[in-house]
């Protein structure tokens, strides 16, 4: 675990597997905390100090915790490689299979944070490809809430 600082808050980042733990013994992250495919950042106000909670039931000080651990700068962070994090680990762990490429297939179709649909038909190391009547496009991974069975594809 380390803690980073930005400009404007701080996150404690984890793994996401740490964060599968600790949502199987009751942890409820709020939207605020942000996770990728292989790691998670929590936000430091609310959801870090619930899971340090959860995962290590002594009283702590927080604060003091914090600074023990190795304390990381960054300007900003690039959120567009990260989904929000949902509260429950059903639809943590379907979210986190949308990372998951190998299971994937053209003519899927996925559904965007809009509640949009569009039919895979291609694949990127960063997204799925789509097409739609004014182009093909790329939809980034924290852009897709949801993807369905294959369609056939008119």
């Amino acid at each position: 675990m380390k803690f980073i600082t930005t400009s404007g808050h701080g996150y404690l980042e984890i793994t996401v597997n740490q964060l599968k733990v600790a949502m199987r013994k009751g942890f409820k992250p709020t939207g605020y905390s942000m996770f990728s495919k292989s790691r998670v950042l929590l936000e430091e106000d609310c959801d870090a100090p619930k899971y340090m909670e959860t995962m290590i039931p002594v009283k702590f000080d927080r604060f003091a915790k914090w600074k023990s651990m190795k304390n990381v700068y960054q300007n900003n962070i690039n959120k567009s490689k990260y989904m929000n994090t949902p509260d429950n680990i059903d639809t943590f762990e379907q979210m986190l299979d949308i990372y998951n490429q190998d299971n994937k297939i053209v003519g899927m179709i996925m559904t965007d944070w809009n509640d949009e649909q569009f039919s895979i038909i291609g694949k990127q190391k960063n997204g799925y490809i789509y097409r739609s009547e004014t182009g093909t496009w790329l939809m980034p991974f924290n852009r897709i809430t949801k993807i369905e069975k294959a369609k056939e594809i008119a």
